[in-house]
């Protein structure tokens, strides 16, 4: 007759090795833990620093500029920051028909190149872009062909947000040292949707984006440090 084996060492052993996972496991656990509480704590100071670093402009546009604006979240990117700023373009014109408001748009730039160059190294400049969007309203010269109807208001939104950038260079802020660029929306971003002079004299306006680069405000605590 085959004699039993004992079967107790090798469950001793089993029990053994499971405690072993388990510690490690528990380990590994807690450092992922640290390294995610370490995580979350960066990105929170990325945000604030970020929102700090929007605030000084906003206060730079706002201290600055004899525009009347309106501040408020980017709806496509609510970490983003849009300003519009009421100027006056008569219809089917790119050029700014008050001289006064052409004054105010000069002071806009200087003081965000000020803001600019006291908050940031040359090197670092590139952690702030401003968009310049051009927005039209929704009319056009019915007398145009179909393709020069639906280019219409998306080229005379570009050539009113190139005319502001061209008094940003005229007030000596260049654009390509204050990583600044001109885009034209068309009518493809209204604030309102009346069929009402009201309601396009609203949508026809110019929008500053302020977006501050989180990953390049990382870098820069990260150097800090």
């Amino acid at each position: 007759m085959r004699r039993q084996s004992n079967p107790w060492p090798a469950y001793v052993d089993l029990f053994a090795a499971l405690m072993v996972a388990t510690l490690g496991g528990m380990v590994l656990l807690a450092a992922a833990y640290k390294d995610m509480e370490k995580a979350n704590a960066t990105i929170s100071q990325v945000r604030k620093e970020a929102e700090k670093i929007s605030k000084r402009l906003q206060y730079a546009v706002r201290a600055t500029s004899g525009l009347q604006s309106v501040v408020r979240k980017c709806d496509d990117d609510p970490d983003d920051v849009c300003i519009d700023l009421y100027m006056h373009f008569d219809r089917n014109k790119d050029e700014l028909a008050d001289a006064s408001e052409r004054n105010a748009l000069h002071d806009l730039a200087v003081g965000l190149k000020s803001a600019i160059e006291h908050g940031f190294q040359s090197d670092e400049r590139d952690i702030v872009q401003i968009v310049v969007e051009g927005h039209a309203d929704d009319t056009v010269d019915e007398r145009l062909g179909p393709a020069d109807r639906f280019r219409y208001n998306w080229n005379m939104s570009s050539r009113r947000a190139s005319a502001v950038l061209y008094e940003f260079h005229e007030a000596g802020i260049d654009p390509s040292e204050f990583n600044i660029v001109a885009l034209g929306y068309g009518e493809s971003h209204p604030l309102c949707r009346d069929k009402t002079d009201d309601c396009r004299a609203r949508n026809r306006r110019t929008t500053l984006r302020l977006h501050v680069d989180s990953k390049l405000v990382a870098a820069k605590l990260s150097a800090a440090r």
